[in-house]
């Protein structure tokens, strides 16, 4: 059996801390308040995505107290990095080539097959130079992601409609 060799750490390399048991309250407050607030934001995303977590690109490490922790496979991380290096990016953008092939889901660009595609006419209402008008487009969804799209922002819509005004 190898033998362990403790280094004993100098006594200045983590001194003791010094609070207020008021200091250490409000700390204690303060770190309760971002635990719960960073819970409400993962299951926020779980709602809103629906736990769709890409299989090829995320493993799923642990699981506690309905709380998934995922880490990235090494080949996708491998791909990643690759991609980094070439200066293009692996994750879509709103900058991405992809999202305006129409076989590409608007929201996730992930390819869409002629059987999965569901494609909805969208529009809103503008102001340009002082007068409104009416914008409208085809877009292409996913299965998964169709839900998602009826509640789109008009953000969203506004920029990939002027993304694609050129198109």
């Amino acid at each position: 059996m190898p033998q362990v060799v403790r280094i004993p750490a100098p006594s200045v390399a983590f001194p003791t801390l010094q609070v207020s048991s008021r200091d250490a309250k409000t700390l204690e407050i303060v770190s309760d308040a971002h635990v719960l607030d960073t819970l409400e934001h993962y299951q926020e995303f779980i709602r809103d995505h629906k736990e769709c977590v890409d299989r090829k690109l995320w493993r799923k490490v642990r699981s506690r107290h309905g709380v998934r922790a995922y880490r990235e496979r090494r080949k996708a991380a491998a791909r990643r990095e690759r991609f980094e290096k070439s200066g293009s990016s692996s994750v879509p953008s709103i900058t991405s080539p992809r999202q305006g092939l129409k076989k590409t889901c608007r929201l996730c660009c992930d390819r869409v097959c002629s059987r999965c595609r569901v494609t909805k006419h969208v529009g809103c209402i503008t102001a340009l130079d002082d007068q409104d008008v009416v914008v409208s487009t085809s877009m292409s969804f996913c299965t998964r992601c169709i839900h998602r799209a009826s509640h789109v922002s008009a953000h969203f819509f506004s920029q990939t409609s002027s993304m694609f005004a050129h198109c």
